[in-house]
């Protein structure tokens, strides 16, 4: 190819996008995807918004019975421009969205006002949350009134869904999202003010009476609750039109957000309305607290307008310190996303900042120039959760000062136990002196020797002492011997001692502690002697300071200090461990609930855990005995049930007996929407979803519920052991209960903790966990439980080596517990699927021969009992990139350079044969094709695709039915069937997003059927 050069397009995978600064490697998504996605609006082109005809046109309202309050708050929101409907034809419209998780831009239809004349040929309509929008389409009219009715309707199935009375305020956070905000479907406060200036007092008195209550005339001044929503609609606009660079539409929000903002707060002033207090009891700044990041983000957007920039990554530049220079001003455009709530952004992976510190050296006074001061913001927003109005915008000092720390390789420089805010002019001087200085002082010593002076010298955080310990042990050992004067065993020790005893009394101290507490720590795996020794002086330091001062801080130091200590079988760790807990109340260490009693159940067979467990629980006297007795009235109580504990006999019990008491404890109900809710004296809560489940009774029943219902139902979360519902027939759930307690007679000494487990998703949760055997199962070993089947006495038998232990496994054939799940497709379609609980882990395989044939068996532990599983009726499905075929087989291609390949997995439970031979000449396999499309738009995203595809026309024919010989596959393991130079095959010469997929179709005579993921990459032009 000439002119034209070849990259592969790196995106993540993720519900959150992250635009990759280097287009180094090759993405994989599967074709199915791109059809559930939201595919972006267009930016607006205008250069502001219009005001609907009728803005300020004087306006009489209309004789009610509406509070005073509420009419005269609907006054002032219209005089601070919320948006007038009066004047404008309700039709069907299509407008862009946002999202908090990454600027959205979707198309939502909905229904609004449309202003009767275009600007520039731009439609424009006035939507229920009071904002004008451009319109994308204006479409059919509509019917208000109709909608006003769907909203009561709609509102009616979320009462009885949620079990509330009609007349109660809901929703405490209010709606956040901007696609609710709008809507013609949901009830809200706003929609009467807008219904109520057209006249529609009927309509406007209804929705008042459903949201605020029947008892209006006590209603307090609503108009910070009403100028709120408006205010936090126009906020979110503008600032998802940040995230995704609708720069024109998020300045026109801007403007009217600080203009409509001065209006309210005039008003709320005059009407004598106080504003929201402080952790202090002190009135804040501003009435909406989301609005302190306004003025910077106004100012941002005023500066962008007059300072239009690509927001592409710049080309590298044969001047180094040009192209520095050209990636400090394009951190602007950085535009990470949060990847989870609780959650954050992860700067350290965003391609911008990654790009600055592959700079190194030559980067750092560019970079503290930046820090210190660049008061830009980036288009990166974080939040607590999205439900909530805050938001955060990552500023352009915050990346500088991310990428200055991938540099020198330092999180911490000094600033004590806390952080600089960066965000801030004094933050920010202050951020770039210290690391200025680090810089200065250390550039020319080797690693290891700063962190052994840092961690040495006195005056710093407790942080930056733990940052040091821990980077300096990841040295060459060889090195780190060689300090004499303290040697660095001393060191550590002698920091943790300082740390110990430092910090102001009280929770300061507290913190210093369990700094201190993990400077011990790092001893284990340096100089175990030293560790053995130092453990339980640290141990005596926290139950000291503890006897003063209690305070949950130190919960977590207590147990990973135990447990170490009786992993250097000390025999006083877990009896000492013990006596403190003992002397503590529940309150006192609630908050640090998980890990609390690892130290027991990481020594399930040891009598000290047995004993201490057994003094905690099963003594009336015990302060922690309710959690364990009463689980009805002690919410934590659950949470112990499910742990780990269970793996110690003296726990177990305590559950057996449990799972026999009768003793009736609450009411089970089941709602309309298929969710069932408990109710006891101590909580009321709600669990699961009966949908599905034909032993079901009728939605709104409501049954009895015992102690041992209670405590089956919740054993039923850990795999392995008979599922018990407590809505089920009594009867069956009694059989179902008597099951429960021989499993946890059978394998209770299985069920543990085990670090090495797959990743799940609540890691508190016991798992049965069976050891290797290296030989066939025998029947002891299956009666004690150290076994899931044996196959003594049906032939020859023979042990299968698994790839790992466990292994991630389907029970495709399983299906005795059926639930219903809901799906939604992009078009608005959705309904219920049945599916079934089939998910589990392998630990054991065994074969036995027959008349020369053998049968595989896997030992299969899912939800419900153990079983042994014929190996036909088991699948291993696999994480990832790969795309599954039909019978068996999934399916990956790559693109790299000029080639793409295509490997094949056999997820089946038996061996697969495969053709060898995919290609012949220029022709592929029967059934095998090789999509491949092209589009101009190089900076395509898959997950909001709005590229127009083009297929390209090959060289490659399809058909050839050669046989060969087969290429054998076992269960798990993938091979490369078939790579190809995609360059002979297809014309790649025009620069733009190219991407490729292999078909197989089982009509051809091919065995499976369907696609291998997508393979994107980019050709740029020279």
């Amino acid at each position: 190819m000439s002119g034209a050069c070849i990259h592969c397009a790196c995106f993540q995978l993720s519900p959150i996008t992250r635009r990759s600064g280097l287009l180094l490697t090759a993405f994989f998504l599967a074709a199915s995807l791109f059809a559930q996605e939201r595919r972006p609006a267009p930016h607006f082109q205008g250069k502001e918004l219009p005001e609907p005809p009728a803005q300020t046109e004087p306006w009489q309202p209309p004789q009610t019975t509406l509070p005073k309050a509420f009419v005269s708050a609907t006054e002032a929101l219209f005089q601070a421009r919320f948006a007038d409907p009066r004047g404008c034809e309700y039709r069907v419209i299509k407008v862009a969205v946002g999202s908090c998780w990454d600027g959205g831009g979707g198309a939502l239809t909905t229904h609004g006002w449309v202003l009767p004349a275009a600007v520039a040929g731009q439609r424009f309509a006035v939507c229920w949350n009071g904002l004008v929008y451009p319109a994308l389409s204006v479409g059919d009219k509509a019917d208000w009134v109709k909608d006003v009715e769907s909203m009561f309707q709609a509102e009616k199935e979320l009462e009885k869904r949620r079990g509330e009375k009609s007349g109660k305020k809901r929703r405490i956070n209010r709606e956040t999202a901007e696609a609710s905000l709008l809507s013609h479907k949901d009830l809200l406060p706003l929609k009467a003010c807008l219904l109520f200036r057209l006249g529609e007092e009927e309509s406007a008195h209804k929705i008042a009476a459903a949201w605020y209550g029947p008892d209006l005339e006590s209603l307090k001044d609503p108009l910070l609750e009403l100028a709120e929503d408006w205010l936090w609609a126009l906020f979110d606009r503008g600032l998802c039109a940040h995230m995704r660079g609708d720069d024109r539409l998020a300045l026109a929000s801007f403007r009217r957000l600080h203009d409509g903002y001065a209006k309210v707060e005039s008003a709320a002033v005059k009407r004598g309305l106080p504003k929201p207090q402080d952790g202090n009891g002190q009135p804040e700044g501003k009435y909406f607290r989301f609005f302190g990041a306004m003025s910077d983000l106004l100012e941002d957007q005023e500066r962008r307008a007059k300072e239009p920039r690509s927001d592409k990554l710049p080309k590298k530049d044969a001047d180094p310190h040009k192209h520095i220079r050209a990636l400090i001003r394009d951190l602007e455009n950085i535009d990470a996303r949060q990847w989870g709530q609780p959650g954050g952004i992860s700067l350290n992976l965003d391609g911008r900042v990654t790009a600055l510190a592959a700079q190194g050296r030559p980067a750092i006074e560019p970079l503290l120039e930046c820090l210190e001061k660049d008061a830009r913001l980036t288009r990166a927003v974080g939040f607590g959760r999205d439900f909530f109005r805050y938001r955060y915008v990552v500023t352009v000092a915050e990346a500088a000062h991310e990428a200055l720390s991938q540099i020198l390789n330092v999180d911490r420089f000094g600033e004590g136990n806390d952080r600089w805010d960066v965000r801030t002019p004094e933050g920010r001087r202050q951020a770039a002196a210290a690391i200025r200085a680090h810089w200065q002082r250390f550039k020319d010593r080797p690693a290891h020797e700063r962190w052994m002076t840092l961690l040495t010298e006195d005056g710093l955080g407790r942080d930056q002492y733990l940052e040091a310990a821990r980077k300096l042990l990841n040295a060459p050992r060889k090195e780190l011997e060689k300090f004499r004067s303290p040697t660095v065993t001393e060191a550590l020790v002698l920091r943790a001692r300082a740390l110990s005893e430092s910090g102001a009394p009280g929770s300061e101290r507290m913190w210093s502690l369990g700094a201190a507490s993990s400077m011990a720590l790092l001893l284990v795996n340096w100089d175990a002697k030293a560790a053995a020794e130092e453990l339980p002086l640290q141990f005596e330091r926290c139950r000291d300071y503890w006897n003063q001062y209690k305070g949950d801080a130190l919960a977590s130091s207590f147990a990973s200090l135990s447990e170490a200590r009786a992993r250097f079988k000390d025999p006083k760790a877990l009896p000492d461990f013990g006596a403190w807990l003992a002397s503590t109340k529940p309150e006192e260490v609630s908050s640090y609930r998980w890990g609390l009693f690892a130290p027991f159940w990481s020594f399930p067979e040891d009598p000290a855990a047995n004993r201490a467990v057994a003094a905690l629980f099963a003594d009336p006297k015990s302060q922690w005995h309710g959690w364990a007795r009463r689980p009805d009235e002690h919410s934590q109580g659950q949470e112990l049930i499910t742990s780990p504990l269970l793996g110690l006999a003296s726990y177990r019990d305590i559950v057996i007996d449990l799972l026999a008491d009768k003793t009736k404890c609450g009411m089970v109900t089941l709602s309309e929407g298929g969710h069932i809710e408990y109710r006891t004296k101590g909580y009321t809560s709600g669990r699961g979803s009966y949908r599905g489940d034909p032993s079901a009774p009728p939605a709104g029943t409501e049954i009895e519920m015992r102690i041992c219902d209670l405590v089956a139902d919740l054993l039923s979360q850990i795999n392995g052991l008979p599922v018990v519902r407590p809505y089920w027939p009594q009867a069956k759930r009694d059989r179902a209960i008597t099951a429960c307690i021989q499993a946890l007679r059978r394998y209770g000494n299985r069920l543990q903790f085990d670090a090495r487990m797959p990743k799940r998703e609540n890691p508190s949760v016991a798992m049965l966990v069976f050891p290797a055997l290296e030989e066939p199962a025998s029947k002891e070993h299956v009666q004690f439980g150290q076994a899931i089947f044996s196959l003594d006495g049906q032939g020859k038998v023979r042990t299968v080596p698994l790839p790992q232990r466990p292994l991630k496994a389907r029970w495709v054939a399983n299906k005795e517990y059926p639930v219903e799940v809901q799906w939604a497709s992009a078009d608005g379609k959705s309904g219920w699927r049945t599916e079934y609980w089939q998910d589990g882990l392998v630990w054991q395989a065994e074969e036995v021969v027959r008349d020369g044939r053998a049968q595989r068996f896997y030992g299969f532990v899912g939800k419900g009992p153990v079983a042994r599983v014929p190996a036909e009726e088991i699948e291993f499905p696999v994480e990832g990139r790969w795309q599954s075929l039909t019978n068996g087989i999934d399916a990956m291609a790559s693109v790299e350079g000029k080639s793409i390949s295509l490997r094949l997995r056999n997820r089946a439970g038996l061996e697969q044969s495969l053709p060898k031979n995919w290609i012949s000449k220029d022709s592929l396999r029967a059934g095998l094709e090789l999509v491949v499309e092209y589009t101009e738009k190089s900076d395509v995203q898959p997950w909001h695709n709005d590229a127009k595809w083009q297929m390209l026309k090959g060289k490659l024919q399809g058909g050839f039915a050669e046989k060969d010989a087969g290429l054998t596959l076992a269960p798990t393991v993938d091979a490369e069937v078939l790579r190809l130079n995609l360059g002979d095959y297809f014309d790649l010469k025009r620069a733009g997003a190219y991407r490729a997929r292999y078909v197989f179709t089982s009509a051809e005579g091919c065995r499976w059927e369907g696609t291998s993921p997508d393979a994107y990459f980019v050709v740029a032009s020279d």
